[in-house]
């Protein structure tokens, strides 16, 4: 209860954090002291969208004149190939504000709506909150990698001169937006792996033990009345893992492409700096503060990964319980509301693979890992090679 208390307070500073830097053109709220819903408010819209064009357009000239003074040609393209990614980032950004809003406003609140209606299952103890012990660790390591970036933004402030001031605000404006798009698949995918566990609670603790004290011995049946109160759960738990699916896949139609370019943009910026940190040399004065940042960006893919991992972990357990197994009854109609519910649950797996590309699980971390370890060596190589051709 402690922990899902301060993993919800957690939650809400995310939330504000997340409209600061022009991400959540909505704003939630108490509906009537009864529900949270979603509200668009138009004003915040058209604020977040000139917030962020004016921004990306300052960031852009500025980065592009600092990528023409660099001499390395490596090191040029990487930064040509990073500026492209975020500016097709913004550009998503402010399509979903723009032309997307009602759909997202819709997918926030038919999020916070599953919610209410899990949490309002026969024997379930209601409660305010979000998640357990594994939830509230993963938001504080997210908490930590947020914290990191404000620290190293300020860190990087040349001064406090105007110019100086105006290009720090575009910087962390767009460089928040963009690593913003990796936060929010973590928190959604983690609140689907909340939804799940706690409708696989209701069905392995409530339905699955109905279920079985239905059956009875010596081909006897069970009363119609308790065959209906049954089978009203099971509606009710079939309608849900439903909604909990179509509440992924709808996600996953409105933020595939970003997420999927969040990812390209962190796994580059890694690149970039571990190739400073290798080519530039291990003494210069802010190595300290890459291995920080270099920890901070593998943190965010690893946090994702984990939520997706957790979420599919949780959408496996459900078919794991054998609820076919549960013969109580010679009815027609029974058997095949039984059927749709074990057939739903085999047919609509949950997945998550951004543009049908690959597929986000642990084995994609050892991938990521294994590819920058070849990426180090790589460049260590070629620095031991360019220095024996000067000799």
């Amino acid at each position: 209860m402690s922990a899902s208390k301060v993993s919800a307070g957690i939650l809400l500073v995310m939330y504000y954090h997340a409209r600061l830097m022009g991400m959540l053109s909505f704003k939630v709220e108490w509906s009537q002291r009864i529900e949270l819903r979603a509200h668009h408010r138009p004003w915040l819209m058209w604020f977040c969208v000139l917030y962020r064009i004016v921004a990306m357009g300052i960031f852009g000239y500025l980065y592009c004149l600092w990528i023409q003074r660099l001499e390395e040609y490596m090191e040029q393209l990487s930064h040509v190939l990073r500026i492209i990614i975020i500016t097709l980032i913004c550009v998503y950004i402010v399509r979903l504000q723009l032309l997307c809003k009602t759909e997202t406003i819709q997918l926030v609140n038919a999020c916070l709506h599953l919610f209410r209606r899990v949490r309002a299952l026969p024997s379930r103890k209601t409660f305010v909150g979000y998640g357990g012990w594994r939830e509230l660790l993963l938001l504080l390591l997210s908490l930590g990698c947020r914290i990191h970036e404000l620290v190293f933004l300020f860190d990087v402030l040349g001064g406090f001169s105007l110019r100086n001031i105006v290009t720090w605000w575009c910087h962390t404006l767009v460089v928040f937006g963009t690593n913003m798009l990796m936060y929010i698949s973590f928190v959604y995918y983690l609140s689907l792996g909340i939804l799940y566990s706690e409708l696989n609670d209701f069905v392995r603790c409530e339905l699955r033990g109905q279920l079985q004290s239905l059956q009875r011995k010596h081909g006897l049946q069970p009363g119609r009345q308790q065959l209906r109160i049954v089978r009203r759960k099971l509606d009710e738990c079939l309608a849900l893992y439903r909604e909990i699916y179509c509440l992924a896949t709808a996600f996953q139609k409105l933020f595939d492409a970003p997420f999927f370019l969040s990812i390209i943009h962190n796994y580059l910026f890694l690149g970039v700096v571990i190739y400073n940190l290798t080519v530039d040399g291990w003494f210069d004065e802010h190595k300290m503060q890459l291995c920080f940042l270099i920890t901070k960006v593998s943190l965010d893919f690893l946090l994702v990964t984990l939520s997706v991992q957790g979420a599919m972990t949780q959408f496996r357990v459900i078919r794991r319980l054998s609820l076919e197994n549960c013969d109580v009854s010679e009815h027609k109609d029974w058997h095949t509301t039984f059927d749709m519910f074990v057939t739903h649950l085999n047919l609509y797996e949950f997945r998550v693979r951004p543009l049908g590309l690959f597929e986000v699980s642990n084995e994609l971390v050892l991938v990521f890992l294994s590819a920058l370890f070849t990426f180090v060596i790589y460049i260590l190589q070629y620095k031991m090679k360019s220095k024996q051709e000067r000799e």
